[in-house]
């Protein structure tokens, strides 16, 4: 579960969600008490009827909630209470589970955020920005990707928690660059976390594809747009980097662009087939999950794309920490089913399938619903896929992109 959360920290927005100027008045101590009575009882009840991985007892919840009784007793608004939920959701140790907030889910839902707008991978001794969202805060005020922030309004900065603030307040920051050291403040505004897919002519023969998520934002009629023009590369490479995931549906339509329908994606493991497995199996206790894949013999298959064949040329594909779920998969198949090259650095870990369950009181609860296993069997969640080739994935403002570098140096060779 670290693994995962480190994952989720790189791609994390440094935001408070979205929501109006005027804050709406919250609730009495004691109206918040049935509040958050209500949401751990239909929660819990959710949890032990539907959700599901392998060998985990979600009964169990309850007993690490007893531990945290006090805190969410303390606990006096939304976003603490989930804060408290969710570091009780770490013990189970595996990726997407977790309870958002009444104001979180509405900014999941509009793919619009407050905060300073960035992307970051947590250091030591800062937090590094990965990238800065077209038009947020720290774009306007001038960070740059490879910049570390240190200090947040004169204090330590360790967390996205460090930078994270109401809409309207300022925020004075100072970064490493290089060997200079910079100082901006800017004010939490508003802006859009959706970046648009594009492709880039590197020669007249290699095409660089860059998918930022499967998620809310993915544009499908901009990808036929840009697979149609990169059908006609000999070299591609896909750029997952900082790609958390999203929709299997939305991944299956690239997919088919880049893979035949024989191949597959992968195949998802719910309750009822393991279940049946061991039913069937009487004498394997703790059944494989590649075992019950290759019974059931029931993979993904990427859809079947329309006015062109799927790339047949060489596929270099880039991946960081942030690459998770839909996009791990991807990344696993091609390697696994069409010969592609990963560089970059170890992926999430996080492929878990899940779904997302409105509540009262407008939270939303994520929880998983099937586990998962490439086309060859290997299990991703809590492993990640390691690259073949290890490379830093940061790009510094003015510097190389050194992913990109190795791939054309892949392609160079015979």
């Amino acid at each position: 579960m670290r693994k995962f959360l480190s994952s989720l920290a790189l791609a994390a927005l440094l935001v408070a969600p979205a929501f109006a100027q005027t804050s709406p008045a919250a609730p009495s101590s004691e109206e918040f008490a049935k509040e958050k009575a209500k949401v751990i009882e239909q929660m819990s009840e959710l949890l032990r009827r539907f959700a599901f991985v392998p060998a985990t007892d979600f009964g169990q919840l309850d007993t690490m909630l007893e531990a945290q009784k006090e805190s969410l007793e303390k606990a006096s608004t939304p976003e603490a209470f989930v804060g408290v939920i969710n570091r009780s959701f770490q013990q189970f140790g595996f990726s997407h589970i977790a309870l958002f907030s009444p104001r979180a889910a509405d900014a999941r839902n509009t793919a619009r955020m407050v905060g300073i707008g960035i992307r970051i991978q947590l250091e030591a001794d800062g937090i590094k920005v990965v990238f800065a969202f077209p038009e947020g805060p720290a774009m306007k005020a001038g960070l740059l990707p490879g910049d570390l922030i240190f200090e947040a309004n004169g204090k330590p900065v360790r967390s996205t928690a460090d930078l994270a603030g109401e809409e309207g307040t300022e925020v004075t920051v100072k970064v490493r660059r290089g060997s200079e050291v910079k100082e901006f403040t800017m004010k939490r505004e508003p802006f859009s976390t959706v970046i648009p897919e594009k492709i880039d002519w590197l020669d007249k023969e290699t095409a660089m594809v860059t998918i930022p998520t499967f998620d809310v934002g993915f544009n499908g009629q901009n990808v036929r747009s840009i697979m149609m023009d990169a059908s006609k590369a000999k070299n591609m490479i896909i750029d997952l980097r900082g790609n958390g995931g999203g929709a299997v549906i939305n991944l299956q339509q690239l997919s088919g662009y880049l893979m035949t329908r024989e191949q597959n994606l992968g195949t998802f493991i719910g309750r009822g087939d393991y279940d049946r497995y061991k039913a069937a199996h009487p004498d394997q206790e703790k059944p494989e999950l590649a075992a019950i894949a290759k019974w059931r013999n029931n993979p993904i298959r990427p859809a079947r794309a329309t006015n062109v064949e799927p790339f047949k040329g060489r596929i270099v594909v880039l991946i960081d920490p942030g690459t998770g779920s839909a996009s791990e998969m991807l990344a696993a198949s091609l390697r696994e089913q069409a010969g592609a090259v990963l560089v970059g650095k170890p992926s999430a870990g996080a492929v878990l399938a899940s779904i997302m369950r409105p509540m009262e009181h407008g939270y939303l609860l994520q929880f998983p619903l099937t586990d998962y296993v490439t086309p060859k069997g290997m299990r991703i969640e809590g492993n990640g896929i390691k690259p073949d080739h290890d490379v830093e994935t940061v790009v510094r403002f003015g510097e190389t992109d050194l992913c990109v570098q190795k791939a054309r140096e892949i392609f160079a060779q015979p």
